[in-house]
């Protein structure tokens, strides 16, 4: 009897388990519960565009270094063209105040050889007039001259003194100090961008 009952008991064992079988195919397919983890990537653009093209779907497998979308450069280019040529503005704002310090540089040394050479003319002309007030003086002692002509030497003696002095001045001075016109007096930084 017992033996009876384990083998009734194993029948619907295997009767149960086959039709939980076939219930559960009835039912459709088997579903499990989990999760599923990605590796999410988030592509930007380091300058902004508009989106002429864009070359692969969402969930498309995409390799390293290819070109995700096509972005319209004219804007960009645009840009790089407009700082071009305010490159070469300042450039050839530079080479101008070069030519012009060249050129203040030479008139310059022109101007201080022209002070040299005045006040040495100056000083030879201070000379001369420092003797014919000495020659007066005796002449004016000895009667052979007037007062008027000794006061008259006197005035172009120290006439002449005074015109070294300012000479010697002047050339201490140095150059006067000429002021450049500037086109654009701003601090630039620049990158040249080179095709």
């Amino acid at each position: 009897m017992n033996r009876r009952r384990i083998v009734v008991g194993g029948l619907v064992a295997v009767l149960l388990v086959a039709g939980l079988l076939v219930w559960r195919r009835q039912r459709g397919p088997v579903h499990y519960t989990g999760f599923v983890e990605g590796e999410e990537r988030i592509l930007r653009s380091e300058v902004a565009g508009r989106v002429l093209e864009v070359r692969f779907g969402e969930g498309t497998t995409v390799e390293a270094g290819a070109v995700v979308a096509v972005l319209d450069d004219r804007d960009v280019a645009a840009q790089i063209e407009a700082k071009r040529r305010e490159i070469t503005m300042y450039e050839s704002e530079i080479h101008m105040n070069e030519d012009r310090s060249t050129m203040v540089d030479s008139t310059s040394k022109r101007e201080t050889s022209a002070r040299r050479a005045e006040l040495a003319q100056m000083e030879a002309a201070a000379t001369l007039a420092e003797k014919t007030f000495v020659r007066e003086q005796a002449l004016t002692s000895s009667g052979a001259s007037t007062a008027q002509q000794l006061d008259e030497a006197r005035a172009r003696r120290d006439q002449a003194r005074s015109a070294v002095d300012r000479a010697r001045e002047m050339l201490a001075r140095g150059p006067p100090v000429r002021r450049m016109p500037c086109g654009h007096a701003t601090t630039f930084t620049s990158t040249i961008l080179r095709s």
